[in-house]
């Protein structure tokens, strides 16, 4: 039987995805600091020292671009279908029937 993979257009769209939602989460947790003071701070090095440090307000504009982003490639990623081959679903549904059946006659434990 031959390896199923992920269709590659979808798996490109879903790891740029995933890598958004984990910068989201780095910026908000390090450099906001939402529910405490940021852990650290982000320096830029373009600018005098005085003014050096990059404000809240400019990494949150950032984060609800990043947001807009991954909402935008959630609803690409939707357009996608998960179909079975040939479409041919009796053995699923008798599998999933034999299934139901094990898990109520072993009080709902399912196979082992």
């Amino acid at each position: 039987m031959a390896t199923v993979r992920t269709n590659p257009a979808y798996a490109a769209l879903a790891y740029r995805r995933t890598i958004i939602h984990n910068m989201i989460i780095l910026l908000k947790r390090e450099f906001v600091g939402l529910d405490a003071e940021p852990n650290r701070k982000m320096i830029c090095e373009d600018v005098l020292h005085a003014d050096s440090e990059v404000p809240a307000e400019e990494i949150i504009q950032y984060v609800e671009e990043l947001e807009q982003e991954q909402h935008e490639l959630t609803l690409e990623l939707n357009k996608f279908e998960f179909t079975r081959k040939g479409g041919d679903d009796a053995k699923f549904q008798q599998a999933k029937a034999r299934g139901s059946n094990g898990r109520n006659q072993k009080g709902g434990q399912g196979p082992r």
